[in-house]
């Protein structure tokens, strides 16, 4: 294999690797608005009308309407390995995430209801680790991602 293919294959691989470093980026109306701002007004229950949140990851964007219902999910444990990103859309007992509990059984999250994955925040500072997911279903758009 010549020098330029190898270089070639190795910017491809490391552009498929950053993807999985992507940002989520919150915006309120059309400006980019902080994520823990918006996450605390999902999980307040205020108005999600104009909140739009992307994933650079999956290159998925989720824009919120009047009509949206919210569902605030609540997961623990030692080590927390999520199947879904945000953006992602899970079906009634579709799997969320694995959980390794503090005697080192593994076990599954299934959600009860479905939606799509409109965020998913981590207490950096929770012991265990602690996340809070809000699904979202009724209102919400999906569209693929474009920095303008």
């Amino acid at each position: 294999m010549s020098s330029i293919k190898l270089a070639e294959k190795v910017l491809r691989d490391l552009e498929n690797v950053a993807r999985y470093y992507g940002r989520t980026i919150c915006f309120k109306e059309t400006e980019e608005y902080p994520c823990l701002e918006v996450f605390r007004e999902l999980t307040r229950g205020g108005s999600v009308t104009g909140i739009t949140v992307c994933n650079e990851r999956n290159g998925l964007c989720i824009e919120l309407r009047e009509s949206t219902v919210l569902k605030v999910i609540e997961l623990e444990g030692n080590e927390v390995f999520f199947q879904v990103d945000v953006g992602n859309f899970v079906k009634r007992g579709g799997v969320l995430a694995y959980i390794i509990t503090g005697k080192g059984e593994v076990r599954s999250f299934r959600v009860q209801d479905e939606g799509y994955v409109i965020f998913i925040h981590e207490d950096p500072v929770a012991r265990p680790m602690r996340y809070t997911v809000v699904l979202g279903s009724g209102g919400v758009a999906v569209r693929e991602f474009r920095r303008e």
